[in-house]
């Protein structure tokens, strides 16, 4: 007679993570490490480390006092494909996929994680050799994304970061505020920014933020990856390929009154903070 097969008993951590996870799906607020670890009865201590945890690896967002937590969007884009699979595909993945289908380059999702971007989603051509991975960080001002990102903030703000960044980073990866600011202007004027050269000699990137919520505390954009001489040359049909997504998805309307905040001076957003941001890899 075969033996009983005693079913093995689930990994502490990753039950955890998972059971933080249904914990925010239920409670659809933010929450403090008390009250995780109320809920789920945990030691404060272990739900301080999980959830600070969490916050390095992207999957959740720490506000600036640092008392409460919530979830990015990138836990919605790990089950993505199952929605696409039951419902049908739409919102970021279409957006993604008409991007990736007009320029035929690598288009990918990404938002601020510290003082680095992390990319969230990406599409690779077929030949791509998986240089891109999901979850992979950046340095923040060597990328367009990044550029797209930060030129959303408040220019105190900008400088804040820019300080951090050059007091952590060796002299060879450090910016100059100038620089940055320059190129914070230009992205305000003209809608995105473009970075060449930075982050891997040949290459470059252009990018746009994406017009959510403005309280969303974390801004996403969307960014198209080429050969730098392929950048300088078809860059205007990138960017026209983006626009044509973006307004697909949110509409023209919306899109252009988002320009035009993203636009304003001294910069849209006066409360993000770089007191969360870590050490760039």
């Amino acid at each position: 007679m075969p033996k009983k097969r005693i079913a093995a008993a689930p990994v502490k951590s990753a039950k955890r993570v998972l059971e933080v996870f249904e914990l925010f799906d239920k409670l659809r607020r933010p929450a403090s490490v008390t009250d995780v670890a109320t809920y789920l009865g945990y030691p404060a201590s272990s739900a301080a480390v999980l959830l600070r945890s969490l916050v390095d690896l992207g999957y959740m967002k720490q506000d600036a006092r640092g008392r409460r937590y919530a979830p990015t969007p990138r836990i919605a884009l790990l089950g993505e494909w199952v929605g696409m699979a039951t419902w049908g595909e739409g919102g970021i993945s279409d957006l993604m996929k008409h991007v990736h289908a007009a320029t035929g380059q690598v288009t990918i999702l990404a938002g601020r994680l510290g003082l680095d971007v992390q990319y969230m989603a990406i599409i690779e051509p077929d030949s791509g050799d998986m240089t891109y991975m999901p979850g992979a960080r950046r340095p923040l001002f060597h990328t367009a994304a990044g550029i797209a990102v930060v030129a959303s903030y408040a220019d105190a703000v900008i400088g804040q970061l820019v300080r951090h960044f050059n007091a952590l980073h060796p002299p060879e990866k450090r910016v100059g505020l100038p620089s940055i600011m320059r190129a914070v202007e230009e992205t305000r004027r003209r809608g995105y920014a473009k970075v060449v050269d930075k982050v891997r000699v040949g290459r470059g990137s252009v990018a746009m933020l994406l017009p959510l919520d403005p309280l969303q505390d974390r801004p996403i954009a969307l960014s198209v990856s080429a050969d730098t001489d392929i950048l300088r040359r078809e860059d205007a049909t990138f960017i026209a390929a983006m626009r044509e997504g973006l307004e697909g998805c949110w509409g023209a309307g919306k899109l252009s009154r988002w320009t035009r905040t993203a636009s304003a001076r001294p910069g849209g957003r006066s409360s993000s903070s770089p007191s969360g941001a870590g050490k760039a890899r």
